[in-house]
């Protein structure tokens, strides 16, 4: 189907008129933002998705309902009939969407590409290879899903994204969304299974759990703060307000663990959704979203008043306070981005002080210590969770030098570390290498006691290869600042 405007049309006339159409015409207009100008769709497509939802609910309605569903591939350039079997190699894949058969909430999953706008903001993307007659396609996208509204309900939804997320990562097992509402424990909330009424707090933090994602949860107006300089106070909060409309801990704690990829679900009153991503506009954060009831990728211009209109129709959508945050991480990642900030800060800190001096000596360049940096207001700190094996393979790529490089290698590490950067805001601001020192965090210790593996600070390269003597190896060498590790723009 070529997507001119009488395409869209016409995709959108079949497919549209349900109870909802905000998440599929959101889905729609992301694909056209993307550049899509054919689409190829797949009429009886029996995925494990729709199948296992059918299987579970539609079956055992009164009403008939088909078992297939639709699924809809879109393409940056025109297809001719004869070219679907032997795909040309020029053929851009911006994802696909699946839909379900007609009068039912319409988006089963969808795997789209960000839209330009946002593709740098979005952190949360995974790479999913599909298979269309034969032929393997790819997309990196974040999953996006829509509650049935009987079986899975929007906390469902939001939960399986965050699933598939770690699944594509291989770090469990892939289920679909009607699996996760059947392996919630029903014990933990006084309101039946089935027609599902939403899911608890401890429903949603088992469901992870047993699943292979244990999450770290946060509650809203209790968020911890690492109280390091270039950091802003934490809130005094507000008497008798409700902590989501005051808590301005929530971008930092967000960002944190979006800087490492990993989503994180939002809980309201009465609703749940994810984060995906951020932007920095204008000296302030702008988060991403996916809400399964407006559809993928959309802004949060004010978590502590937050609002939307929906970028297609214009209808409104006022979400009330947030009150918790859910992340779910590998099983081996243990360790408090919050805790190991605090730490590591205190740490770089220290050490900034002592080497800043000798080694513009050792350099014959200027070395601003971490200390002169938070007097101008220019120190911030950018902490994310990381698998050491990618860690360690983009050392080169950030700019370390061939002996940094050798030394962080070739030290053992545990399969997931905490990332502590210190950052020159000058710097990030003007698009250069903009980390000054950085700390890595064994991932798996105690937020008591943060222990450290290694640490670079101004070009030197410490390693912690015995507890009482933390700076043992050493390694001074240019440069003094890198690019940050974490993912997406810092």
């Amino acid at each position: 189907m070529s997507l001119d405007p009488a395409g869209w049309d016409e995709l959108k006339i079949g497919y549209c008129g349900r109870l909802n159409d905000l998440p599929l015409l959101r889905c729609f207009q992301v694909a056209e933002l993307s550049g899509a100008r054919c689409a190829v769709i797949e009429t009886r497509y029996l995925g494990p998705d729709y199948r296992r939802e059918y299987s579970r609910l539609h079956s055992r309605t009164f009403p008939h309902v088909p078992d297939w569903a639709h699924r809809i591939h879109f393409f940056d350039s025109e297809l001719d009939v004869s070219q679907l079997t032997t795909l040309p190699d020029e053929v851009g894949y911006l994802g696909y969407v699946v839909v379900r058969p007609p009068r039912l909430s319409a988006v089963v999953k969808a795997m789209l590409v960000p839209p330009p706008d946002l593709r740098l903001a979005v952190r949360t993307a995974v790479a999913e290879t599909i298979h269309l007659f034969g032929q393997e396609l790819s997309v990196v996208a974040v999953p996006f899903a829509e509650q049935d509204t009987t079986l899975g309900v929007c906390a469902h939804a939001a939960a399986w994204s965050c699933h598939y997320t770690a699944a594509l990562r291989r770090y469990c097992a892939p289920l679909t969304i009607a699996e996760l509402a059947e392996t919630a424990d029903a014990s933990l909330s006084p309101h039946r299974a089935f027609p599902n009424q939403g899911l608890t707090v401890q429903q949603l933090s088992d469901l992870f759990r047993r699943h292979g994602t244990p999450p770290m949860f946060y509650m809203i107006g209790m968020l911890p703060h690492a109280e390091l300089p270039g950091q802003f106070p934490p809130p005094a909060g507000v008497p008798g307000a409700d902590p989501g409309t005051w808590d301005t801990r929530i971008v930092s704690t967000a960002c944190r663990h979006l800087n490492g990829g990993f989503p994180v679900l939002v809980g309201t009153r009465d609703h749940a959704f994810v984060l995906c991503g951020w932007w920095r506009e204008a000296g302030q954060i702008r988060l991403v979203r996916h809400d399964d009831q407006q559809g993928p990728y959309l802004p949060v211009n004010d978590p502590l008043n937050d609002s939307l209109i929906h970028p297609v129709t214009g209808a409104p959508r006022d979400y009330g306070p947030w009150r918790t945050l859910h992340v779910p991480m590998p099983p081996t990642a243990w360790l408090l981005p919050e805790a190991a900030e605090k730490k590591a800060g205190v740490g770089l800190l220290a050490g900034s002080s002592a080497l800043a001096s000798p080694l513009a000596t050792k350099l014959s360049q200027e070395v601003p210590s971490l200390a002169d940096l938070a007097a101008q207001s220019a120190l911030t700190f950018r902490t994310y969770v990381a698998r050491s094996c990618d860690y360690k393979a983009a050392l080169a790529a950030r700019g370390h030098s061939n002996a940094t490089v050798a030394m962080l290698r070739l030290t053992q590490m545990p399969r997931f570390v905490v990332v502590v950067e210190a950052v020159d805001r000058n710097a990030r601001q003007a698009d250069g290498p903009c980390v000054v020192a950085e700390a890595v965090m064994d991932a798996t210790s105690s937020d008591r006691d943060p222990s450290w593996i290694a640490a670079w600070v101004h070009g030197a390269t410490c390693i912690l290869e015995d507890p009482d003597d933390p700076l043992a190896v050493r390694s001074a060498s240019a440069p003094t600042r890198v690019l940050s590790g974490g993912v997406g723009p810092a």
